[in-house]
């Protein structure tokens, strides 16, 4: 990443203050570092900042930055919560042993969990040298959420494996056990739709095929500036980053359990596990992967889109005229006409470009929009 860019990057996302348990310098020195937000966790924190010790002892390397957080709704005992916990922090009552540890309040945030992801991840970028970026790692975790013994290293091997070419990778997890045998149940059914939906998507090729738990993600410091950091959200941030992610370089799976959140029920996001579990158990809600219509015509769409000859014909209207009216229907109402020429002209000269193109227009999101046109039928 170039030095304009990233002091763009900075001047746009501004860093907030760190207070820091250990030395300043051996925080900002680890090449791997666990961005956790936190809001009301006093049960479930102790817990994982041990896994975490753990796990970095195991490899050599790991550090930890906690983001508390709430929204203007959180209710009042929360926050209280909260200021506890930071209160034991800065007393050095609350630790992470040998393991270097920051903590910053961000307060109330429109955004929640999503925008406290970013406020941790922007204000390290502020502390990195600009030539070390490629190198260094965010893990993003959660507060309820610990972690395996190798959980540091897997992923520093990951990358390390990965050369040049890794930008990001998704952790293998498992929720641990939930407090009942319904709850349990529910979680077991919506981990195991999470798999086979990924696994349909890998099945017919897409780009996009991967989990997004905002508790299992790693990425490059540099590929998280060029994709534009996490997305202010509060919910579905994970996806949009790992998008934004994939659009420009690989997103890997790092299949090993490595992460296990808590199983419960929840109402802090709109959408996510805790929702989803809520909704399972009331009945309101089902997880059931798309019919075998959807993923052969999605199939289809991506299959003739490897042909650069095909995309770049009568301005992608020769693409069209491969595909099945519903799958043409769909990406002429998606803005195929309008935006492909567009993209034609910008690659003129560059053909074999043009089923990377594609993939980056036809992307995660209209992906699953055409996958739940037939979830409404």
């Amino acid at each position: 990443m170039n030095a304009h860019d990233f002091d763009k990057y900075l001047r746009k996302n501004p860093a907030r203050p760190i207070s820091i348990g250990a030395s300043p310098e051996a925080l900002f020195a680890e090449r791997i570092v666990a961005v956790v937000p936190v809001l009301d966790e006093k049960e479930e924190l102790p817990g994982v900042l041990s896994s975490l010790e753990a796990s970095a002892a195991a490899a050599g390397a790991g550090a930890v930055l906690l983001v508390f957080n709430h929204t203007p709704e959180t209710d009042a005992l929360k926050i209280q919560h909260n200021r506890e916990l930071l209160d034991l922090l800065a007393a050095g009552k609350l630790t992470a042993g040998g393991l270097p540890l920051g903590w910053m309040d961000a307060g109330a945030l429109r955004y929640g969990v999503g925008e406290a992801r970013k406020i941790g991840c922007d204000s390290l970028l502020a502390h990195w040298p600009r030539e070390t970026l490629s190198e260094r790692i965010f893990a993003m975790l959660d507060a309820d959420s610990p972690v395996e013994v190798d959980y540091f290293g897997a992923i520093l091997d990951c990358f390390r494996n990965g050369g040049g070419q890794m930008g990001a990778v998704t952790l293998g997890f498992r929720h641990r056990q939930a407090a009942t045998t319904k709850l349990e149940e529910a979680i077991r059914r919506y981990e195991d739709y999470l798999r086979e939906f990924c696994r349909r998507l890998k099945e017919a090729n897409s780009p996009y095929a991967f989990v997004a738990l905002g508790s299992a993600i790693a990425c490059s410091a540099e590929l998280y500036c060029r994709a534009g950091g996490m997305k202010r959200k509060n919910a579905g941030e994970d996806f949009y980053f790992l998008e934004s992610c994939r659009k420009i370089a690989p997103v890997t799976a790092l299949d090993r359990e490595l992460v296990h959140p808590s199983a419960r029920i929840s109402d802090r996001v709109p959408f996510g596990t805790g929702p989803a579990l809520k909704g399972m158990l009331e009945g309101s809600l089902r997880y059931v992967v798309p019919p075998e219509e959807a993923w052969t015509l999605l199939g289809q769409i991506l299959r003739e889109s490897r042909n650069p000859e095909l995309l770049r014909g009568q301005d992608g209207e020769a693409y069209l005229k491969k595909l099945p009216e519903e799958g043409r229907a769909y990406l002429i109402a998606e803005g195929f006409r309008s935006m492909w020429p567009k993209i034609l002209r910008q690659r003129a000269n560059d053909a074999a470009s043009l089923p990377a193109e594609f993939d980056r227009w036809f992307d995660g999101l209209r992906t699953i929009r055409l996958l739940n046109r037939f979830q409404l039928r």
